[in-house]
């Protein structure tokens, strides 16, 4: 029997299955690895090419099976763990390169840790930042995405092992027995979300999902043509089969990490520096004022240590700006949207490529969708409203003024905004 078998979708871009499949073999060396490529009606080389490959790295360890239709990353995925003979799966998107030493930690980690139900690796861009280090969901369950993405995947915050309700199915592992108990995937989302609720369907009976950052996979991401275009479809479903403010850990993850969480303007909660250590930066950076050029450097360097400190962020640009160095100021706001996208750094940046006679229009209709979502009023106050509720009754009670703070800050840009609109018309 195989230590795992590895089922991989696939739907169309052979050079990245071929890549993929041709670093697994080289990093799975000394492991019995079973590998279950089912193929989503592909239409380029993969039906003449996967085959082949496969077999010529894997031997009779690797199947193949296609559909004659695209049946989507989750039927897909069920289809493979039917084919399956080990007791462990391992499911991985064909657009990820394996690195030496991928398996052991995940396998250590599944057997060794009790109330464990599925382990992923440290998902990064070729760039060495964190792509997914788990799932994170705001209070109230207002918001959901990837842990410290964008953040370099050398800071300590990227070595640490967390518990999660939720991990990417981009690189999941976990017990056949316990997938087929769970009915597999659900089939009715389209290419999104699967993986979350599957997760969540495990931590509702206590078991508890874990990135592994000992276990390093390059994921290049979102490589399926229209990966995205059903978003907002797969979240109401998702919404309709699990109260997601039940499992908000944002707050959680902040205590834990020593940070802070701080209320936008337009409701969305990000990361931040705790105001304690937020007046000792400022003071550490005002420590060398004696040329601009030590300021840079040593904000730079307070940066890499504290990368969710807003304020060294937009000191270092509009030094850098001030300087005339507005092409570097561009680009450390593109850093920090990354990071930490907020609607006063998507601003500076719009500013900043206008001046640069850049074309804008993609960020601009970003800031425009966050400027209409403070302008409705109504809409705002009703989705206020419902945070609150939850808040009272899930927690964390201590953010409601935060909250609070909030909505006067928006009211204060929606006057601005409509002050704004009327001297242009």
């Amino acid at each position: 029997m195989p230590d795992v078998s590895i089922i991989i979708p696939v739907h169309n871009k052979w050079e990245l299955t071929r890549a993929c499949l041709r670093s697994l073999a080289e990093h799975s060396r000394g492991t019995e690895c079973e590998v279950i490529v089912v193929d989503n009606a592909s239409s380029d080389d993969s039906p003449a090419a996967c085959p082949a490959l496969g077999e010529s790295l894997f031997g009779a360890r690797f199947h193949y099976q296609r559909f004659e239709e695209n049946r989507n990353f989750g039927p897909a995925c069920n289809a493979g763990a039917a084919l399956a003979d080990s007791d462990l799966l391992f499911f991985l998107n064909n657009d990820t390169l394996l690195t030496p030493g991928w398996l052991p930690p995940l396998l250590e980690a599944l057997t060794a840790e009790s109330g464990l139900a599925a382990v992923g690796p440290l998902l990064v861009y070729p760039d060495e930042t964190v792509q997914h280090l788990g799932i994170v969901i705001s209070p109230a369950g207002a918001s959901m995405g990837h842990l410290y993405a964008g953040l370099s995947a050398g800071h300590p915050l990227a070595r640490r092992r967390r518990r999660f309700p939720a991990i990417t199915g981009a690189a999941l592992m976990l017990p056949r027995a316990l997938f087929l108990e769970e009915g597999g995937f659900w089939e009715e989302y389209a290419n999104g979300f699967e993986d979350v609720d599957l997760c969540l369907s495990l931590a509702k009976k206590g078991r508890a999902m874990s990135v592994v950052p000992e276990s390093r996979v390059i994921h290049l991401e979102s490589q399926t043509p229209e990966r995205r275009a059903r978003d907002v479809d797969n979240g109401r479903l998702l919404r309709t089969r699990h109260d997601l403010s039940r499992f908000a850990n944002m707050h959680t993850l902040a205590d834990e990490d020593g940070l802070a969480l701080r209320v936008e303007a337009d409701l969305q909660v990000r990361f931040a520096v705790p105001e304690e250590r937020r007046r000792e930066l400022l003071l550490r950076a005002r420590a060398a004022r004696s040329s601009r050029g030590d300021l840079c450097l040593n904000l730079l360097k307070l940066l890499e240590d504290e990368p969710f400190w807003d304020e060294g962020w937009a000191m270092l640009a509009a030094l850098l700006e001030g300087e005339g160095r507005r092409e570097e100021a561009l680009a450390l706001w593109f850093r920090y949207l990354r990071l930490s996208p907020s609607l006063d750094a998507a601003e500076q940046a719009v500013r900043l490529m206008r001046a640069l006679g850049m074309d804008a229009s993609d960020l601009s209709a970003d800031v425009a969708r966050w400027h209409a979502g403070i302008l409705d009023e109504e809409a705002y106050a009703a989705r206020l409203a419902g945070i609150l509720s939850l808040l009272r009754r899930d927690g964390p009670r201590s953010l409601i003024p935060a909250y609070e703070r909030a909505a006067a800050r928006a009211a204060e840009l929606r006057a601005r905004l409509r002050a704004a609109a009327r001297r242009q018309s």
